[in-house]
């Protein structure tokens, strides 16, 4: 039984990116999109509320992942989309890392971390 380390927060925002990037760059829980009766009121379920800010997190994570180098990208989609690492595997850790150091900065600079 292999024993898994806790997700740090930039670990579960990326996870958050990835969903988004796998459903066609929206957020797919398997939720239903309207809570019954709901939106007769012209309120928004709770579900839609929090998969709008999914989103909108997930669109700020992409634009700083479209800024990182090549290397760091590929890492990143690697170790989230199941890419192919176009480098050598011996540098991924250290990519990895780095990017997901460089998404924190981004992140906070944007008011969102």
């Amino acid at each position: 039984m292999e024993i898994k380390e806790p997700l740090t927060r930039i670990e579960v925002l990326l996870e958050t990116w990835a969903d988004w990037m796998r459903h066609g760059n929206f957020v797919a829980r398997g939720y239903p999109s309207k809570a019954s009766g709901i939106t007769e009121l012209g309120v928004t379920s709770f579900q839609d509320m929090e998969e709008t800010a999914d989103s909108s997190l997930a669109r700020a994570i992409d634009a700083i992942i479209v800024g990182l180098a090549e290397t760091h990208q590929s890492a990143i989609n690697h170790a989230y989309l199941g890419s192919k690492y176009l480098f050598p595997i011996c540098y991924y850790l250290i990519h990895l890392d780095e990017a997901k150091v460089i998404i924190g900065d981004g992140l906070e600079k944007r008011g969102i971390c």
